[in-house]
């Protein structure tokens, strides 16, 4: 293990087939060889700490949890709908105390902030660390959070919406949890209308041309946030952007 990485941590990659607004787009190929769902595993994998795709128990995700099994990732399968209880089950059999929680629709989250996250939570004195919403990419973004605030969470009266968002309750009640925002990432604004999420399927466009190019190098999985970046300005999807502020390498 990496010196920047706390002990006992995870990666758990959120993931269901029930999208309203795309649905079964977790096992549409993304790249030649690669299910949606595979491509972000990779991509989590190069930070080289333990991922699981967390997914739901229904049948509508058999699917989904046979494709990881035949791709030899690793699998959990909980509530669909009490997300948070399934992120608790996760971390607990696999004897986690820290999580990194990553969308299974973000193609091209930041591994430098995933680094940057465990650092500032490896000082101690955290429950949870996220980058702030105007220093980060939508898609590019992480959280980590600890187990502990998690079952501490779990103790609160919950709305159905808290149980399946996992840690709105912590931002919601930052008076019961420390929490740590980053700043000094990838300014939105200097990338105004790029959006690296798959919620439909202009999203799912989009988001294929630019890891069809980003995955030709040597670096593979290994790519930095200013490699898609420029691949957006290539392809006119953004208009020029500042290198210099191209700060997570």
């Amino acid at each position: 293990m990496q010196a920047f990485l706390p002990q006992d941590t995870i990666i758990i990659i959120q993931a269901r087939s029930s999208s309203t607004r795309l649905p079964g787009k977790m096992l549409m190929e993304f790249v030649p060889g690669f299910e949606l769902v595979a491509w972000v595993y990779e991509r989590c994998a190069t930070l080289g700490i333990p991922v699981i795709v967390a997914t739901s128990d229904e049948q509508s995700d058999d699917e989904l949890a046979a494709i990881c099994v035949k791709r030899n990732i690793p699998l959990f399968r909980g509530s669909l709908t009490d997300v948070l209880g399934r992120f608790i089950s996760c971390a607990e059999s696999v004897g986690a105390k820290a999580i990194i929680r990553v969308c299974g629709d973000s193609p091209f989250v930041d591994i430098s902030l995933m680094k940057r996250l465990c650092e500032k939570f490896s000082k101690g004195n955290c429950d949870y660390v996220s980058v702030l919403t105007a220093d980060t990419v939508e898609g590019m973004d992480a959280e980590l959070v600890s187990l502990d605030a998690l079952q501490r969470v779990r103790m609160l009266s919950l709305t159905p919406s808290e149980r399946e968002h996992v840690t709105l309750p912590i931002l919601k009640r930052k008076d019961l949890f420390s929490v740590r925002l980053l700043s000094g990432g990838h300014p939105a604004s200097y990338v105004s209308g790029l959006k690296l999420t798959v919620d439909s399927c202009e999203d799912f466009s989009r988001c294929c041309i630019i890891a069809k190019t980003v995955i030709r190098d040597d670096k593979r999985f290994q790519f930095i946030s200013s490699d898609v970046f420029s691949v957006a300005e290539a392809q006119d999807m953004i208009s020029p952007y500042d290198k210099k502020l191209s700060t997570l390498r």
